[in-house]
């Protein structure tokens, strides 16, 4: 990655996405969360404040090593343990049927082949779980 994407890039996407707008529909996504989860696009860990107490634990998929120092208080804020579990969505190196739901947050359209990101994340999902 360049410069930009890698360093200028996630500090925006942190303000711009950390908006007041932006934290009901985060709550609405997240609150029907359970088990372990997948997130992919986990940016600054945004989403980390919403996660219902029915999380066990998240993989998060995430490119930036910036999101990663941004996210570090959300993270430590946290009971639900999140582990950086890979750095493409449209290669996830996670197990068959190993996820109970997934979660994406204004990060499809980053995501150059999206049928390929769908199509893992139906992978990891076992049968009934949900995105």
């Amino acid at each position: 990655m360049g410069i930009y994407a890698e360093h200028v890039l996630p500090r925006i996407v942190n303000v711009v996405c950390a908006m007041k707008v932006a934290r009901e529909q985060r709550q609405r996504v997240c609150e029907g969360l359970h088990g372990r989860v997948v997130e992919v696009g986990f940016g600054s860990g945004l989403n980390v404040p919403f996660y219902p107490d029915a999380v066990s634990s998240v993989a998060a998929i995430e490119p930036a090593d910036v999101g990663w120092k941004l996210a570090g208080k959300r993270l430590a804020s946290s009971d639900v343990p999140v582990q950086r579990s890979g750095l493409d969505g449209q290669a996830l190196p996670l197990a068959d049927d190993s996820c109970d739901t997934a979660l994406t947050t204004w990060t499809l359209c980053t995501i150059p082949d999206v049928e390929a990101a769908l199509l893992e994340l139906r992978r990891v999902l076992k049968p009934g779980g949900t995105l």
